[in-house]
Formats: C-alpha cells, structure tokens, sequence
C-alpha cells in the first residue's frame, strides 16, 4: 500500500470513528452543541480520504455528500423508527414509579422516606431507598425487577432515603451508589427532646464502599447527557440549615448544615426537563435556579416541565410557600408531583395556586410522560 493509500485509510477509518461516536450519542441521548459537531468531522475525515486517494481526488465532494446522506438515514431510523417503536410498543419513553412515601395507597404501605425508580428508555436508575426494607416489598407488588437497576442514586445522607440501600445493596449486584463526596455518617437534627442523629446507618457505607462512587464533579453523567446529576451551587445555604435546626458534626462540632452532600436529578424529555430532588433542603426555588443556569449555556433554551420530590416546606411560612409558587409559575412547570417532607398545608396552599398542576404523590403511584 502506498503513502496516499495509507493516508486514505486512516482517515476513513478515523471518519467511521466519528460516525458511529455519533450513532451512539443519538442512541445514549444528545447534548446541544456537544454532539452537533460529530457528523462534521466525520465527513472532513471521510472528504479528507477520497481526497488522498488519487482516482478518487476529483470526487472529494462525495465524502460530503455520503456523510450527510449517511447521517440523515441514520438518524431518522433510530430517532423515529427505532425509539418509536419502544415507546408505541411499552406506551412510554419516561416513567417514574414511586416505591415508598408518606402517603399510603392501596395495598402499598407508606413510611417517612421516599424512593422513586424511574425508566428512562432502556436506563433504570432507583432515586433513594427509603429508611427500610419497605421499597422493595412494594417493588415487588408493582411486578419491577429491582436487579434490573443500572444505577442508584442518593439523594442526600439522610437516614429515610439511606438505609433501604443495605437492602437494594444485597439484591442488586451490579448498580453502582452515586452519593456526594460530603455524604456520611454526621448529621444532626434538632428536636424538642434534643439533639438526633439523621445520617445513614452506622457502618453501612464502610460495609458497601466498594459499590459507592463519591461525586465530586459539578455535573455527572448516569450513561447519557440527557441524565444528570447536579451539586448545589447557591451561596448561604448553611443559613437556610441553620433555620431548620439541621446540622452536621465536622472536626467534633456542630456545624450548620450546608447541604452541601444534596443533589439534584435532572432528565431531559421531549417536554421539557424533569427535575428530581427528593427533599430540596436548599430551597425548591434555588434549586431550579440552579438547574436554570446549568442549561444557560445550551444553544436551545431548555424549559422545566416538571418538579418531582419533597419540597421541606412543612414548617415553612405561608409568605414562603406562596413565593415558590410563583416561582414554579415564572418558569412555567407543568407538573409538581410532591409528597414525603412538603406537608399537608404546603400541599394544599400550591394546590389553590397552581391547580391541577400539583398531584400528590403516594406509595405504588406511577407517574408517565
């Protein structure tokens, strides 16, 4: 093989690298601009070979051409054949079943904590544990395969989203625990009996650590762009722990806590982005700021189509409550399906702001988009 020959095939095979780097960020979900320049290069790539070839060099247009051709075909049989045919065939794209909450419904049990699994297309991800085995006892009642999970999340190091993982854990051999780097066993609430320890169970992430994966990133990945999980970015939020009486034990002492170990689940939907968080410490209104100015930077503006988890609001002031909910309305959510730590009275003030647009969430419900 000659020099021109051998230049021509690693460039055709660097542009069939390209091709199907982009076949299967279509495939996995795409990210704005990050993958608009993928076929691009495929096709300089796939020029660059003809035109190193010399019976071909008067043809370079095709590489152009074939890429483009090429691109559109894949792309219509995955996005429209492929993808469309799950979703007429499972009747969704996006679910999210709700396996324990407060509230009780039907033969699924309640408790204090909350855990969600949602499908996103091929991907099943379980968003908490709640504090017991209870989960899973309801899992099983909804007919879901809790070994079928790719990863689990934690939301926060509280023991009513944590200590149900000892549990998935021991069933689920495979799914990795993505928690922040400050989640541990150090935190506190203030009660009128004293201070309580609220973290997770003593010794269960010594016992696990080898399935944990600590996020430290500022945004992190769950096998595609369009799943993400996002720290706090918001200022003063020790302020906000401090008025909730939470706190965290650092160096033997008591410390405001900062929810600095809190993170936000976003998806992105044909609708629009769902955000996930199961208590929303810091403020269910910073929060969506925060997820906000994430997206800023995206060539298509994203919206928020819906708000799913706790909101803390149920010692919150009416003054408070009244103000997320104009907040929800400035960003325009369709949906605010909440329950665990919002309370009763928050519950029905954002009912009679927001209308049918608020659902309550309960153990066994099934949310679909």
């Amino acid at each position: 093989m000659g020099g021109y020959g051998l230049l021509a095939l690693i460039c055709l095979i660097i542009g069939i690298f390209f091709e199907t780097a982009y076949i299967c960020t279509l495939v996995a979900g795409r990210r704005g601009y990050h993958s608009s320049g993928v076929p691009l290069m495929a096709g300089i790539f796939f020029t660059a070979a003809l035109a190193a070839f010399p019976p071909t060099r008067s043809f370079w247009y095709l590489g152009i051409f074939l890429d483009l051709s090429t691109y559109m075909v894949i792309y219509v049989i995955i996005t429209d054949v492929i993808l469309g045919a799950v979703k007429g065939k499972k009747g969704y794209l996006f679910r999210i079943s709700v396996l324990a909450d407060n509230k009780e419904s039907g033969e699924y049990c309640g408790e204090h904590g909350l855990s969600l699994y949602i499908e996103y297309g091929s991907r099943k991800i379980l968003l908490d544990a709640g504090r017991s085995s209870l989960f899973y006892e309801n899992a099983e009642k909804m007919g879901i395969d809790l070994t079928r999970v790719d990863d689990a999340v934690l939301s926060h190091s509280h023991y009513d989203h944590a200590d149900g993982f000892e549990k998935f854990l021991e069933i689920n051999k495979k799914a990795r625990l993505y928690m922040r780097k400050e989640a541990g066993e150090i935190y506190y609430s203030q009660h009128d009996d004293g201070m309580k320890y609220i973290g997770p169970k003593k010794g269960m992430l010594e016992k696990y650590k080898n399935r944990i994966v600590y996020v430290t990133d500022d945004v992190t990945t769950l096998g595609s762009w369009s799943v993400i999980l996002l720290p706090h970015t918001t200022d003063g939020l020790a302020e906000i722990g401090d008025k909730a009486k939470l706190y965290k034990m650092m160096d033997g002492r008591l410390q405001p806590d900062d929810f600095k170990h809190e993170q936000t689940l976003v998806l992105e939907t044909e609708k629009g982005l769902v955000i996930i968080n199961s208590c929303s410490h810091a403020g269910a209104a910073n929060i969506i700021k925060e997820v906000m100015k994430y997206y800023d930077g995206y060539t298509v503006k994203r919206k928020v189509y819906a708000y799913i988890g706790g909101f803390h609001l149920f010692k919150s002031s009416d003054e408070d409550i009244i103000e997320f909910a104009e907040t929800l309305k400035e960003v325009d959510c369709r949906r605010i399906i909440t329950g665990h730590c919002t309370g009763d009275h928050a519950y029905e003030m954002l009912k009679a702001e927001l209308g049918d647009r608020v659902e309550q969430m309960r153990s066994g419900m099934v949310i679909e988009l």
